[in-house]
């Protein structure tokens, strides 16, 4: 059975302003940001603070058409002794650009997922940066994303170990999948290590949907559209599934579009 959360915090970014440039201090709950029709750009870094021994939930998702290209800062603490879970899901009709940068502390573990689709002619790109400030915390962060007809993605990602830190770990794995002949990016892991207990690994991979791909997909009664549909649907679920108990119905009418 499902353990009661303390705290539920739902910001709709429709019916709700959300003050960028001050403190969201969290305790053990759950936070859902969905922006969509909404005019939001060239926002104050927003500075969330996970606190010490919190178990949280984070869930931001950027869905459909706005008026804006949406530009966002974003700065996280998060204290000793914490469980962290980071869900952001990028399905918009515009360019977007996302800044990330993560304080880790000591005895903490963090998961970070992405899921994006980029098309038509939008120029996204998101650049996040990991600092293991402390001891013995633990760090899995994965991107993967679609790029379709003219669309460019970049997506940077740097760890940062600083040399008094002992025996943390992170994992990093980006992929991008770039579903047409005009679609373009780069996917680029950085690592700055100064201590040496760290483990650290980490893979990037940018994938060609080819000719060769949709003449077999042919072959087994599918079209390229078909194919594009069956890939996204692939990501985007393995993604929802993650996030399944939070009843996300929002989503189910993007992904596979």
């Amino acid at each position: 059975m499902m353990q009661k959360l303390k705290e539920q915090k739902k910001i709709n970014s429709e019916t709700c302003k959300i003050d960028c440039s001050s403190f969201v201090d969290l305790a053990d709950s759950y936070t859902i940001e969905i922006f969509n029709e909404t005019s939001l750009r060239n926002e104050p870094i927003k500075k969330v603070v996970i606190n010490d021994g919190t178990k949280h939930d984070y869930i931001f998702l950027l869905l459909g058409s706005y008026s804006y290209d949406f530009i966002q800062n974003r700065k996280i603490e998060i204290g000793d002794n914490a469980s962290v879970n980071f869900y952001y899901c990028f399905l918009a009709e515009k360019s977007f650009t996302l800044n990330l940068e993560y304080n880790i502390r000591s005895n903490s573990k963090v998961t970070h997922n992405i899921v994006y689709q980029t098309k038509g002619n939008q120029q996204s790109s998101v650049n996040e940066v990991f600092n293991y400030l402390g001891k013995n915390s633990e760090g899995q962060f994965i991107c993967e994303g679609v790029a379709l007809d003219e669309a460019r993605v970049n997506y940077n990602s740097t760890i940062v170990v600083d040399k008094k830190t002992l025996k943390n770990k992170a994992d990093l794995n980006m992929k991008l999948h770039l579903l047409s002949k005009s679609s373009s990016g780069a996917v680029l892991p950085a690592l700055a290590i100064k201590s040496a207990s760290a483990q650290i690994s980490h893979s990037a991979k940018i994938y060609n949907f080819t000719k060769e791909n949709v003449d077999y997909l042919m072959t087994r009664g599918l079209n390229m559209h078909s194919a594009n549909v069956l890939l996204k649907t692939g990501i985007f679920k393995v993604f929802i599934n993650k996030i399944k108990k939070y009843n996300l119905d929002v989503l189910n009418s993007f992904y596979a579009n």
